[in-house]
């Protein structure tokens, strides 16, 4: 399931507050399109060139790991979805956690 993941606000774009190349991604079938996630708001939906950040087949799990590069208060979250209707649907949030893996965010509450 491809997958962009907008974060936006109005005051700083926060594709210039994250470290892009130290995103990292579990469970993608192509982890260098984890890079793709942060974009400007203006090129949101453009699709062209840009390859998206899909699940692994067998499991549509993925787990981000997203470093940002001062503090940041995060108003909303745009999830742009696959050219065929699909999307995620489920999204969990958890700050400040560098130990993140798919066995512990099974047992540990989401901020969001």
């Amino acid at each position: 399931m491809p997958v962009l993941i907008q974060l936006n606000t109005a005051i700083i774009s926060l594709c210039t507050e994250t470290g892009v190349l130290q995103i990292r991604v579990l469970n993608a079938s192509n982890p260098e399109a984890a890079e793709n996630v942060f974009r400007p708001w203006e090129q949101r939906t453009v699709r062209e060139g840009v390859e998206p950040l899909d699940s692994d087949e067998d499991d549509p799990e993925l787990l981000l790991f997203i470093p940002f590069t001062s503090d940041v208060k995060i108003k909303s979250i745009m999830l742009i979805g696959g050219d065929d209707g699909s999307s995620p649907d489920k999204l969990r949030a958890f700050t400040n956690r560098e130990d993140l893996d798919f066995s512990v965010v099974n047992d540990l509450p989401a901020l969001q």
